[in-house]
């Protein structure tokens, strides 16, 4: 259900309108990657970049949901964090939150964009 992570991987387009959003809750940093009023500019985003290209930041919200340099750069699914398979309403609250901070919401989660595979 969820929008693909590991089939590869916020992304503000130059003068694109940002927004810092803070997150609450443990082990969390206190402001997430800027992202973009309205959502990521670029949908497929997430499954285009790879991991060396994220910020600190994006890697560390990223580790929290399972993500690790190697199931990220893996086009095989079964390497998926389990919570990518869940629909939004299963995730916990702490995940939920973590995948807002990273620009993704209900709708992108449960219905993820076609992305061409790069």
């Amino acid at each position: 259900m969820g929008i693909g992570f590991g089939s590869r991987g916020l992304h503000s387009a130059a003068g694109a309108t940002v927004l810092a959003l803070a997150v609450a809750g443990p082990a969390l940093p206190v402001f997430a990657p800027a992202v973009p009023v309205g959502g990521p500019p670029n949908p497929c985003y997430w499954q285009t970049v790879h991991w060396v290209e994220l910020s600190k930041t994006e890697r560390s919200l990223l580790g929290q949901l399972g993500w690790n340099a190697r199931n990220w750069e893996s086009y095989d699914r079964k390497d998926d964090p389990p919570s990518e398979s869940k629909p939004w309403a299963d995730l916990t609250d702490r995940q939920r939150r973590i995948n807002e901070a990273l620009g993704i919401s209900e709708k992108s989660w449960d219905n993820p964009p076609e992305c061409e595979q790069t």
